[in-house]
């Protein structure tokens, strides 16, 4: 039998990050992606219900700096994902290119090696990566967000 994985994205989907949204949108300041996740930890998680699977995949936009603080906070909130992949921790490229780089790394034999068939699902904030889940991967993928706006931090 095979597995069932959804892939789950955290920031504005699950985790409850519009207090701490303004941090990032300050313009031109050096530490204001450090300002924003720094305190990931102090979210409330929403939207639990949308997980849908035992088997989960978390793809975050969280740079790997902050991986231990995640990971208390999923643990606090009985979330054990299968795999987590976080962002490298100088990378600023757009939501859209990071979490097809992800996807790609989940299905690469050399890699993680999950088989495409095995993806379910999968939700996200950003319209254009749920966009991309479905036009690329043929994922079954929608909108998942907390509030009324995407994140600005690409």
């Amino acid at each position: 039998m095979s597995r069932r994985i959804q892939i789950v994205d955290l920031d504005g989907c699950i985790a409850d990050d519009r207090w701490r949204r303004c941090n990032i949108q300050v313009a031109g300041h050096p530490d204001r992606f450090h300002a924003y996740h720094r305190l990931c930890h102090q979210d409330n998680i929403l939207n639990r219900a949308e997980i849908s699977e035992a088997l989960i995949v978390i793809l975050t936009g969280r740079p790997l700096r902050y991986h231990v603080e995640t990971e208390r906070w999923l643990y606090r909130h009985n979330i054990k994902p299968l795999h987590i992949i976080y962002r490298n921790n100088n990378d600023h490229c757009p939501s859209v290119i990071l979490k097809r780089r992800m996807v790609e790394g989940l299905l690469d034999a050399n890699s993680y090696a999950l088989h495409q068939s095995e993806i379910v699902s999968a939700i996200d904030d950003r319209a254009d990566v749920v966009e991309m889940y479905r036009t690329v991967f043929n994922f079954n993928a929608r909108i998942v967000r907390i509030g009324e706006e995407e994140h600005a931090n690409g």
